[in-house]
């Protein structure tokens, strides 16, 4: 049986909210470029390639591509570096750039085996020249098969949770409910698509760190737990029967947790990072956080909830949930890299 997320709309929050930064600067209108690759850097926030087109003339350009998906869920549907060589002839499908020439967000490309690979995750990942047998065709979703056996390791909470399948853009795969103020809405109007801390590689805050749709992993010692996520290379600090009082602000805030039969809840204040998502809806620092981790009988599954409290972004409460799943993975390095 495969273990599936469903998806729910929320009041007030279009899909865009959690779309990657970088379709921002492209459009709908798709470009089909053929030349030789030349370069590749396979890094996060996405890979880049650069292909050299020559027309009938004899004169070449040199064309960036940018990777539609990032490299977790892109090796999670079995597209790496090494199905790439350089000095290869490849057909490119993708989005045409609006901030610059000879500039594509790749979707699809065709090697010189006339091997197809979906550059793009999720529902929006399909084959664009119809090769069936394209890499990265079948998704990623984990079956229980893929699981380990969680009881018989016995670690319990402390191990690295995997998102359960791939998220397609507008859709991190929770269901979530978010009742903006419509002054939080308006002043969303004075936010910067391509001058913000996406497109600059830096860390968001809390909360809107926890909802991409990568690896986390906790780990126990004395008197704190540490929560480390893939995305950004986040390192959390939750301490246990902690007390916030004296401490600064910061982007993560102070968090403090307890133990609630075999859930973990962490409430976390003090928190100045200013923006609830990567769209510039804004949150105060009298912000207030509450996380709860709770396993499933098979210890196998992780359930994640938050709640958010903060009266000037929201109407009442807001919420977001999601499930992580065991799949013995290591948690891979970001290291986000402007370009």
């Amino acid at each position: 049986m495969i273990f599936r997320l469903l998806f729910l709309s929320v009041l007030g929050l279009p899909a865009v909210v959690f779309a990657h930064h970088a379709r921002v600067y492209f459009t709908d209108e798709v470009l089909e470029i053929e030349g030789q690759l030349t370069g590749i850097e396979w890094t996060n926030p996405h890979p880049a390639m650069t292909v050299d087109v020559t027309d009938a003339s004899g004169q070449t350009t040199a064309w960036s591509l940018e990777v539609s998906g990032s490299l977790y869920p892109l090796r999670r549907q079995g597209v790496t570096e090494e199905l790439f060589e350089i000095g290869q002839t490849v057909r490119v499908a993708g989005n045409v750039s609006t901030r610059a020439e000879n500039e594509l967000l790749a979707t699809n490309i065709l090697l010189d085996d006339e091997q197809e690979v979906l550059l793009q995750v999720g529902a929006n990942a399909a084959p664009y020249w119809g090769q069936q047998n394209a890499v990265g065709a079948e998704g990623w979703v984990a079956e229980d098969d893929d699981l380990v056996d969680a009881i018989g390791e016995a670690r319990g909470l402390f191990r690295v949770w995997s998102p359960p399948g791939p998220e397609a853009a507008g859709d991190t795969g929770s269901t979530r409910f978010f009742p903006f103020t419509e002054v939080a809405i308006a002043a969303r109007s004075s936010w910067d698509p391509l001058d913000n801390f996406a497109m600059r590689c830096e860390q968001p805050g809390m909360p809107f760190v926890m909802m991409t749709p990568h690896p986390i992993e906790l780990i126990e010692s004395d008197d704190e737990i540490t929560l480390r996520g893939e995305a950004w290379d986040l390192v959390r600090t939750i301490h246990v029967d902690g007390n916030p009082e004296g401490h600064a602000p910061s982007q993560h805030g102070y968090s403090v947790g307890r133990w609630e039969g075999d859930s973990l809840v962490v409430e976390t204040a003090r928190i100045n990072w200013p923006y609830f998502d990567p769209i510039g809806t804004p949150q105060s620092e009298d912000v207030e956080m509450i996380e709860r981790f709770t396993m499933s009988e098979d210890q196998a599954r992780m359930n994640y909830h938050l709640t958010v409290r903060d009266p000037g972004t929201f109407t009442e409460a807001a919420t977001y949930e999601r499930v992580y799943v065991a799949l013995g993975e290591s948690l891979p390095i970001y290291d986000c890299q402007l370009r």
